[in-house]
């Protein structure tokens, strides 16, 4: 959370999570066993962190091409 929060605040953080449905849950858990958590702590820690959370690979594609379009910020300070 530490990094996640430093690096966000230079460069974004894009993540595609799976699992996060009930069954996608169930059948992660299955796998990777106390590796699958509550989506929605995910959810939280990910907006804490000021990470940008997509659903799909196609959402990713579609965040990357718009922080890549979008000019570099100013910098302040």
């Amino acid at each position: 959370m530490k990094l996640a929060k430093e690096t966000t605040l230079k460069k974004p953080i894009v993540v595609m999570k799976s699992g996060s449905t009930k069954s996608a849950m169930q059948a992660a858990r299955s796998h990777t066993g106390a590796l699958a958590g509550s989506d929605e702590v995910y959810s939280a820690a990910f907006k804490q962190a000021g990470v940008i959370r997509a659903e799909t690979e196609d959402e990713v594609a579609d965040v990357l091409t718009g922080l890549v379009k979008q000019p570099l910020p100013k910098a302040t300070g």
